[in-house]
């Protein structure tokens, strides 16, 4: 898959930027949606979107650029190539909820509540945000016959799996992962919903195990990174 969407111009566009930025949309729909539900003020959500969003993508790729530094030290210019590809997923969720505790703490806000009301929307986002590996050949495993294993240009395959031509789309089995985990946390939101402000902080804590749990297991299994 070629990795440039389209061009206009001397303008690229590259699936894995537009991927990113379609993720972030629809995590921030999401989390209006989890507000309306619960009955919280919008406008907080769009100050949140103002500098949660930036922090993310700088811790992200911040995080992703330090654990790969032999790639980065002979030019460190490539590390602000962020359309290239790398932002780590730990770096981003860091940033993330850097950024709402301390846009809540300046604004007086509850921290656990708008983290519980956020964490549905961004476990959706990275659900589809993932996808962007598909683009780039990354998060997969071992070798596979089944029907719904992804060719893996020659280039990028491991060391001692040239051979193989097919592997696990490890990015897709998280990606379900997550889904899931946006439609548990929804439907249990559902169920505070009556008495949201005495459970704040259960959603988030839910949102961190089943996300540790989900990654954990899956990187285990996984061959590129």
């Amino acid at each position: 898959m070629n990795i440039t969407a389209f061009s206009i111009g001397i303008l690229s566009f590259h699936w894995y930027g537009i991927i990113i930025a379609i993720a972030i949309t629809v995590g921030l729909a999401a989390s209006l949606w989890q507000a309306k539900l619960h009955n919280a003020p919008l406008e907080p959500l769009f100050d949140f979107s103002l500098c949660v969003i930036p922090v993310s993508l700088i811790f992200a790729r911040v995080f992703y650029v330090v654990s790969n530094w032999s790639l980065y030290q002979l030019n460190l210019l490539e590390s602000l190539y962020v359309w290239h590809g790398g932002l780590s997923i730990y770096g981003a969720i860091i940033g993330f909820f850097f950024a709402v505790y301390f846009f809540t703490h300046l604004n007086n806000l509850s921290f656990l509540y708008w983290a519980d009301i956020l964490s549905p929307g961004l476990a959706l986002g990275q659900a589809i945000g993932i996808w962007a590996n598909f683009v780039n050949q990354e998060v997969f495993g071992f070798p596979t016959d089944v029907k719904w294993g992804i060719y893996i240009d020659y280039a990028f395959r491991p060391a001692g799996f040239e051979q193989y031509d097919y592997f696990h789309p490890i990015f897709l089995y998280e990606s379900g992962w997550l889904l899931a985990t946006f439609l548990l946390l929804t439907i249990c939101g559902l169920s505070y919903r009556k008495n949201y402000y005495n459970t704040q902080g259960k959603l988030f804590l839910c949102y961190i195990i089943l996300f540790l749990i989900g990654h954990f297991s899956f990187s285990y299994f996984t061959l590129s990174n």
